[in-house]
Parts: structure tokens; sequence; C-alpha cells
């Protein structure tokens, strides 16, 4: 994720198609990852810096005005 909000950042309205593409099965892996139960240190950690990411991830999104790709056309038809 830390990679693709760096591409967000430097191509912006380039990478709009393959963002649109992306952020819908990228969302259900990390929510589906994200409802799994922490059951030690280690998965506490790692559930922390999931998180973290992925909101940078989306707050990059939103900062470099890609946020249609919230609700676009793609998200309606599946």
């Amino acid at each position: 994720m830390n990679f693709i909000g760096l591409l967000i950042h430097k191509l912006q309205g380039e990478l709009f198609n393959v963002l649109d593409e992306l952020i819908g099965p990228l969302s259900a892996h990390i929510t589906h990852s994200l409802n799994q139960p922490v059951t030690g240190a280690d998965d506490s950690v790692e559930h922390a810096e999931t998180k973290r990411a992925y909101l940078t991830l989306l707050t990059n999104v939103m900062s470099s005005d890609l946020h249609d790709i919230f609700i676009s056309d793609i998200r309606r038809n599946k």
C-alpha cells in the first residue's frame, strides 16, 4: 500500500484507471484481514500497521483528487 501511495503522489491522474480497478479488491482484502481476530502481540502490531497503511493510502487518494474512484461505474456494475 505504501508503494501505491507513492505512485499516486507521483502519477496522480495517469493512475486513475489502474487505481479504479485496484481499489475494490484491495479494500475487500484489507477489510477481511482487519476483521480477523488478533491472537498475539505480533498480530496486534501487524493489525495496527495494516490499518495505518490503509488510512494513509485513502488519505493519498483524497489529497490527490482521485476520490472519484470510490463512486466510479466499475463499482456499481459489479
